[in-house]
Order: structure tokens, then C-alpha cells, then sequence
């Protein structure tokens, strides 16, 4: 009987055929992304590959652990609602054994915090710029999402998803505000080839939550300030968020200031990482020789965002 059901154990796995690849590591010389890998097959988590993603990731409040999407080093830890960095450019990368050791699994994460895949690490290759092991991965199951990446043993439960669909006059209004501040903000032609807006742009939403210190405000008419439910992500030359506002304009939150390139901030998702009902946006931000991911959170009693996280991110040196 034990060789009978070891026989059919084996033959199950034969049939199961070999994993695809999806290597996205970056080279010392060029920036790397996964979506430029060699795309991995698209597979529902249904049937056997639904069976072969543990779903405890998903059930225990556990710490979680954050692979950045370009290139694959550590970008934060997440413990409870706090948010952190977990390594310095050039000093440190925290603990290899942790995040880069082969064969250790890990959930794919698409631009709105779903699952989307599920992979095993198979090599890293370490960077002196950086002072970081950067990694690749195997494909087990599913798709490699944004690129991001959550330990399989961390306690992260993907949300609903914050995606808004603005209407088109919403669309139109925000484009003609992202006109006005890139000409305020931008005061050289950056270098490289513009992104078209609706490419580098997120629209989101999410209920605020109620907060002592906001409570009671008026404007200068001596209205009660709403706190705003939707909101808009875009990159670029510079990156902007921006919310909008009770007559449908849509109102500066925050703004960081150019680095010098056409496309210096990507949007790469927006998401709830910490399970406080608001979503966090992770964005990439590139200066030419260098770049990193960076995770903004929300400060619900100024409305402002401000950066969390950041991972050592890469080099093209």
C-alpha cells in the first residue's frame, strides 16, 4: 500500500511538469523591472495550483516581510501598523538568511494588493553599490502581479481593492491640474520620453477614518471641512497626489519634486499593507543613476503622505 501511494505521489508530480521562470534581477548597468522578464504563463489559482499556495499568509496577523519591485531587495517590514525600512543604500540590507535565502517562498502582489502568484526564490547576486543580494524567482503558481513581493509565512491579508474609475469629466479635470503643476514645478526639460499621463496614474478611493484631531475643522468660509474619499497617484517628471474636492476639482495633498527624468516617479501600487483601512502607495523613483521603491503612507490628521519605507534599491553605474 506505501508503495502503491508513493507511486502515485510521484507520477502526480510528473504530471505537473516543470515551473516557468520569471528572472528579474537587476543588471549593474540597467535598471530591471519583472514586467520586462520573460513574461511567466497565466494560471488561474484554481485546481492544483490553487492547492499548491498555503493559505495561511493569509490568516494570521503575523509580521510582514517586503521584497521591492525594482529591483527584488528588501523594501519594509510591516509589524502591527508600523511601517519601516528595513536597510540603508550602501550600509545595510538586513538579514540575508531572511529574505535571500533559495528555495524560500513568496507571494506575487498586483497593483491593487491582490495575490497574484506564488514563487520560489532561485538565485540572488549581490551589488556593491547597494550592498544588497538581488533576487530572482521561480514561478510556482499565478502571475508576478506588480513585481512585489510578500514572505509566504507573513501575516499580510490583501484587502478590497482601492481602485476608483473617475468619470470623464474627473479624468479631464485632473488632466488639465497635472498640466498646471508639472509647467509650476518642472522648470527644465527633463530628460527622456514623456510618459503619457493615463500610463503613470492611479486613481483610488477609501473611506477615511474618523480622527480626533480633524474633527470640527471649517474652511474660510466657515464650512466643515469633508475629508476626501477619492483620490489620484501620477508620476512623471514629478510626483503628485491629489484628491478631490467637493466641487469636483481636484486639490494638491502632496508633491515631490523633480530628479531630472521624464519618468523619475512610476506608480507601482496602491494598496492597504497594514490592515488600518487606508491604503499605502508604493512608488519608484529614479534619479538615472540610481533607484529605488518608497512606500508613502497617508497622515490622516493633516491629510499629507509621506514616505514609510524605502527599499536600497539599484544602480545603473
Amino acid at each position: 500500500m506505501k508503495h502503491a501511494l508513493a507511486l502515485s505521489l510521484f507520477t502526480s508530480l510528473l504530471a505537473l511538469g516543470a515551473p516557468a521562470v520569471a528572472k528579474s534581477h537587476a543588471h549593474p548597468k540597467k535598471p530591471s523591472a519583472l514586467s520586462a522578464a520573460k513574461p511567466v504563463a497565466a494560471l488561474e489559482l484554481t485546481g492544483a495550483a490553487k492547492d499548491a499556495v498555503p493559505p495561511e499568509v493569509q490568516k494570521h496577523a503575523r509580521t510582514s516581510f517586503w521584497l521591492a519591485a525594482d529591483p527584488h531587495v528588501p523594501l519594509a517590514t510591516v509589524e502591527g501598523k508600523a511601517i519601516r525600512s528595513v536597510g540603508k543604500r550602501g550600509k545595510s540590507c538586513g538579514a540575508e538568511s531572511r529574505w535571500a535565502t533559495p528555495h524560500s517562498l513568496w507571494h506575487a502582489v498586483d497593483a491593487w494588493g491582490q495575490t497574484a502568484g506564488f514563487f520560489e526564490l532561485a538565485s540572488s547576486e549581490a551589488f556593491d553599490v547597494t550592498s544588497c543580494n538581488e533576487v530572482s524567482f521561480t514561478a510556482r503558481a499565478g502571475k508576478p502581479g506588480a513585481g512585489l513581493f510578500v514572505s509566504q509565512d507573513s501575516g499580510y491579508t490583501p484587502g478590497e481593492s482601492a481602485r476608483y474609475a473617475p468619470t470623464t469629466p474627473e479624468k479631464k479635470r485632473f488632466e488639465h491640474f497635472l498640466g498646471s503643476m508639472e509647467s509650476s514645478w518642472v522648470n527644465q526639460t527633463p530628460l527622456g520620453k514623456a510618459v503619457p499621463w493615463g500610463k503613470r496614474t492611479m486613481f483610488f478611493q477609501f473611506a477615511p477614518p474618523k480622527d480626533a484631531s480633524f474633527e470640527g475643522r471649517v474652511d474660510g468660509a466657515g464650512k466643515p471641512v469633508q475629508r476626501p474619499r477619492h483620490w489620484v497617484v501620477s508620476g512623471g517628471p514629478i510626483l503628485t497626489i491629489a484628491y478631490l474636492g467637493e466641487k469636483g476639482n481636484w486639490k494638491a495633498a502632496s508633491v515631490k519634486a523633480p530628479l531630472g527624468l521624464a519618468d523619475s516617479y512610476m506608480p507601482v501600487a496602491v494598496f492597504d499593507m497594514n490592515g488600518d483601512g487606508i491604503p499605502e502607495i508604493v512608488v519608484r523613483a529614479s534619479d538615472g543613476p540610481t533607484y529605488a521603491d518608497r512606500v508613502l503612507a497617508l497622515d490622516p490628521s493633516t491629510m499629507t503622505w509621506s514616505e514609510a519605507a524605502e527599499s536600497p534599491g539599484g544602480a545603473a553605474l
